[in-house]
């Protein structure tokens, strides 16, 4: 597997396997469609310091990684936005690799900590845990849908 920076060339291909991911039994986000993941990921990458991954198996992506590096008063912070690994390849280990890779690639870079949310009720909870990730007892996300489409 090779790590190299996301850009514009991707977000197709990237929007595809999200879109893939998102829309199978196990999601059923039967409301994306692959026109928003296109404009998600470009609004994204847009970012002043956005900084992105693809991993690839040979010069086929299939695996990617959206975010953003901030400063946070003493810190640098890399914060994921976005990261998945193609729906038919997971559980084999790639997504623990493609993070040791990106965690790798950002201490290169001077950067202090990786920051993402997740929901304690989706699988991914436990990956980030089992990858070194852990709850901040400090920080709490909070939300309020205002206008709900449907």
């Amino acid at each position: 597997m090779t790590l190299v920076n996301f850009n514009k060339n991707y977000v197709n291909i990237c929007a595809g396997i999200y879109h893939r991911l998102f829309t199978s039994p196990e999601w059923n986000y039967d409301w994306l469609t692959i026109e928003n993941t296109r404009r998600y990921f470009k609004d994204l990458s847009s970012a002043p310091r956005f900084k992105g991954y693809v991993y690839l198996s040979g010069v086929i992506p299939v695996g990617c990684c959206l975010g953003e590096i901030s400063d946070y008063f003493k810190i640098t912070q890399y914060t994921i936005r976005e990261i998945f690994i193609d729906p038919l390849l997971q559980n084999k280990g790639l997504g623990s690799g493609f993070l040791r890779e990106i965690e790798a690639d950002l201490k290169k870079n001077k950067v202090d900590s990786v920051s993402l949310s997740t929901s304690r009720r989706i699988v991914a909870h436990h990956f980030y845990k089992k990858n070194g990730y852990a709850e901040s007892p400090a920080i709490v996300l909070m939300a309020k849908l205002i206008n709900h489409p449907g």
